[in-house]
């Protein structure tokens, strides 16, 4: 995509975050907490402990994730009360499948909302502050798939931006939002710490060697193909 086209995109972009932002406003939620990721299935599984030690913490609070569709079936669980899926690439450039979503994201009337995904996106940011809720948490993130421009221009529309080193562990990450909510860490939190080294992990009883099974990838490049030649399958 050439630097013209992102930059219409951009302008664009403002446009009808605006236009939005003048009918969807923000109003009192109900006992409901919106988590909004935009990322992958990766990313939605490693938060998990972190949202059930939210889940924990605000019992008389529902649940609602919105995710990818890919990682949607990963978040039916008891976990969360109800799942928004929305398809990225036409959420990004249909702007009538936005209204829908948004809608359909303003009708739960959360009170909180957390935008979980440290490398925010435009259409992250869009969701959260347009969700409706009092309170709309966020990291600062980084620059890596965010204009700084919008990025800075979108933080205004936040109740609460939290700071988190860009090469920080994610359990820390998650850890500082925590304090920010007054949710104590601890207890399913530290199953965050996972990256543990190879004799740390044997002191722990850990096995030395691992099966790794992965369910799928939200890109196309990370997933095996669907059909394995005989000799890769006899291999596998």
């Amino acid at each position: 995509m050439s630097e013209s086209i992102r930059w219409i995109k951009r302008m664009m972009d403002r446009i009808v975050f605006s236009l939005f932002g003048l009918f969807f406003r923000t109003r009192k939620g109900a006992n409901t907490i919106l988590v909004v990721r935009t990322d992958g299935i990766g990313d939605l599984v490693f938060s998990l402990p972190f949202v059930r030690n939210l889940k924990e913490h605000f019992r008389d609070h529902r649940l609602v994730l919105v995710c990818r569709d890919a990682a949607a079936p990963l978040a039916q669980s008891d976990l969360f009360d109800s799942v928004v899926p929305f398809h990225y690439m036409q959420y990004r450039w249909n702007y009538f499948y936005r209204l829908i979503i948004i809608s359909r994201i303003r009708t739960f009337t959360p009170s909180y909302t957390l935008y979980l995904s440290y490398h925010r996106q435009h259409i992250g940011d869009e969701m959260a502050v347009l969700s409706g809720a009092e309170r709309v948490v966020a990291f600062d993130g980084n620059d890596e798939i965010i204009h700084p421009d919008m990025r800075r221009a979108n933080d205004r529309h936040y109740s609460d931006i939290v700071h988190a080193d860009d090469h920080s562990p994610e359990s820390e990450k998650y850890r500082l939002l925590l304090e920010k909510l007054g949710v104590p860490s601890g207890g399913e939190l530290e199953k965050l710490k996972g990256s543990l080294g190879m004799s740390e992990g044997r002191e722990r009883g850990l096995p030395e060697k691992a099966i790794v099974l992965t369910p799928g990838g939200s890109s196309a490049l990370r997933r095996w193909p669907g059909r394995l030649r005989g000799r890769d399958r006899r291999r596998s």
